[in-house]
């Protein structure tokens, strides 16, 4: 069965998730991220497209998922028009069929940008622009791609928090960020799907399918591919299953994605950086891992994903925000201490960061067939459409740090459930009662777990929360007192911190057996 994902603007949210999304949109109306800084900033040179589209990308989702309207975001769409060369894109062009694998990696977040923007504004320019992309940068370099080097002899370690060029092989320009050629796939999918049936169109989708089985063929620990690269790329992927229902598309995402939890994610369901280089954690692949997870479950409705999605959510991206409303890097806590790598990737991942809040304010709620599916439980009101029935939903809930919660099912609700996730317990069904009321409460109990990501120790949860110790726990507000257990802390209240308090803390979160 599949389920699908509430719209953008249905849904709304109080309490934790609407102070996030307050704080990340205030952090993008920072004068770097508005014109004219956007378009000067220093990675321009080397990232073309890349910050423009993240920041532009990033003001669309969070006013659609808030319905609040963003500061400068149509006057830097217009100003996009004038900074294009005469190729319509960005940046130098080529002599072909010579490529920039970041070159081409920023124009996918431009792509993605110039799609949601188009979603947003339904602005017909914007669809001249992302026409200019497609014909001049990308289909261009189809048996370019054909050609992208495999050998994984060419990558031998290296990179920043911000990747550089730093080798080519053949008519490629390589980046540290391996497999960053691959980020596209998401926004060319998008382009195709919101695309009118046209013959660029078709090209366009020809060479989709041609990226996605040269990509297939990588091996993404191997070759230590950047999971974020990776999971971007599965992204695409999925929206080209639900764009052309090819069953292939589905089982080769779920086969990545396995391939990530094994080998890409860290104890507390943030990421390596690159597989099997764990080095740092970096938000924008904890952001992809949420919505990949997310999206394989509406796929699939195979309940398996819905702890992962919880843990990810958790433990993991809502940690990674800092007190400014923007996103930093952690330390993949091989030795089992989780601390602050970088207080805050400005450059990227606190632009990706209103990707990941957005999505989880609409991926609150999923519509299956006479059911509402709740994968975790928020603080919002939605109105949604079940089997042609028209349903308000409200909630109010502690989750995660307690499970309980009370909803309120009113409107066409004669045979209509609730399906909600209870940790430990998977998903829960629910049907409302004569005033329309379910009432949860389950029982919490803190847990020692072994993690499938470490080789040794335990982790303490509550629930899917993951509990840490602080080496101080005085800054920190204590909201969890469990017997001998008060000094724990769920990991995602640093976000709470000061900035100088988040970057100084460390948290046990592995005790030794």
């Amino acid at each position: 069965m599949k389920l699908q994902f509430s719209a953008f603007g249905n849904v709304h949210h109080t309490g934790e998730l609407a102070t996030r999304l307050e704080r990340q949109i205030a952090r993008l109306e920072s004068d770097m991220y508005l014109p004219p800084l956007v378009f000067e900033s220093q990675s321009i040179d080397t990232w073309p497209g890349d910050w423009e589209g993240r920041a532009m990308l990033s003001q669309t989702l969070t006013a659609m998922a808030t319905g609040r309207e963003p500061v400068a975001l149509d006057a830097a769409m217009e100003r996009l028009a004038k900074e294009l060369n005469g190729n319509g894109f960005l940046g130098r062009k080529l002599p072909h069929p010579q490529a920039d694998e970041q070159q081409l990696s920023g124009h996918g977040w431009l792509l993605r940008a110039l799609c949601s923007y188009y979603e947003y504004r339904k602005s017909d320019v914007t669809l001249f622009l992302i026409e200019g992309v497609v014909n001049n940068l990308f289909l261009p370099l189809r048996q370019t791609y054909r050609e992208y080097p495999t050998d994984p002899a060419l990558r031998t370690g290296g990179g920043a928090e911000s990747g550089h060029v730093f080798a080519t092989s053949g008519n490629w320009h390589l980046s540290t960020d391996t497999g960053c050629a691959y980020i596209p796939l998401d926004g060319l999918s998008h382009a195709y799907c919101i695309y009118p049936e046209s013959p660029l169109k078709q090209r366009l989708g020809e060479m989709i399918e041609e990226m996605i089985e040269k990509f297939l063929s990588l091996d993404p620990v191997g070759m230590k591919l950047q999971t974020h690269a990776t999971l971007t790329a599965t992204r695409g992927i999925l929206r080209m299953y639900e764009a052309t229902g090819k069953e292939q598309y589905l089982q080769a995402a779920k086969r990545i994605f396995d391939l990530y939890l094994a080998h890409g994610m860290t104890v507390n369901y943030e990421n390596q950086n690159w597989f099997l280089r764990p080095e740092w954690t970096e938000p924008c692949a904890v952001v992809d891992s949420f919505m990949v997870a997310s999206q394989l479950y509406a796929a699939t409705a195979q309940e398996r994903y819905l702890p992962v999605i919880n843990r990810i959510l958790y433990n993991g991206m809502l940690r990674t925000q800092r007190s400014n409303g923007g996103f930093g890097c952690d330390t993949c806590a091989v030795d089992g201490v989780l601390g602050t790598h970088g207080f805050e990737a400005w450059w990227c991942c606190s632009m990706r960061g209103g990707e990941g809040l957005s999505a989880c304010a609409r991926y609150a709620y999923m519509v299956g067939e006479n059911e509402i599916v709740v994968p975790y439980m928020t603080n919002s009101e939605a109105d949604l459409e079940v089997s042609g029935k028209k349903i308000h939903v409200s909630c109010k809930t502690e989750y995660p740090y307690a499970c309980r919660a009370a909803y309120t099912v009113t409107g066409e609700t004669e045979g209509v459930s609730l399906a909600v996730y209870l940790p430990g317990k998977g998903l829960c069904r629910f049907v409302p009662d004569e005033n329309g009321c379910v009432t949860i409460s389950h029982e919490l109990h803190v847990q020692k777990e072994k993690p499938v990501t470490a080789k040794a120790g335990y982790v303490l949860m509550l629930g899917d929360l993951m509990l840490g110790k602080a080496n101080d726990p005085a800054p920190f507000k204590n909201r969890i007192m469990r017997d001998s257990y008060a000094d724990l802390i769920p990991l995602c209240e640093s976000f709470w911190l000061d900035e100088t308090t988040a970057c100084q803390t460390k948290l046990q979160v592995v005790f030794k057996d």
